[in-house]
């Protein structure tokens, strides 16, 4: 497993596990499907306001069954290094913690990461 995982891959893997589309994401929360393509993609610069893409990434995670407090925790340390433009963090210990409670792996990278 990579120890660097994005809380869109993370979602977008649990949304493709559980045979669902981007459609079917986005009629069920009510926005429309680019706003899903860019919380998969971690696109901040086509996400709604943090306060409400905070609350649309719980709302997915409830929705393809992942743990939402670790996955609003991973967005939240994602927004706070986009937002003060730091490097990539380290999200291991949510990594672990979100296997950890679904039982599952996770194998995407962040994207520009090193290699471990």
């Amino acid at each position: 497993m990579a120890s660097n995982t994005t809380f869109g891959a993370v979602l977008r893997e649990a949304r493709e596990h559980r045979g669902m589309d981007v459609q079917s994401i986005a009629r069920q929360m009510r926005v429309r499907a680019d706003i899903i393509r860019a919380i998969e993609n971690n696109d901040f610069t086509r996400m709604p306001p943090r306060g409400y893409a905070k609350n649309m990434v719980a709302t997915y995670a409830r929705i393809v069954g992942v743990n939402q407090t670790t996955i609003t925790r991973m967005y939240l340390e994602a927004a706070n290094a986009y937002e003060t433009g730091c490097a990539e963090h380290e999200v291991t210990a949510l990594i672990a913690r979100l296997e950890l409670a679904t039982g599952r792996r996770f194998a995407a990278k962040v994207i520009g990461a090193p290699h471990v």
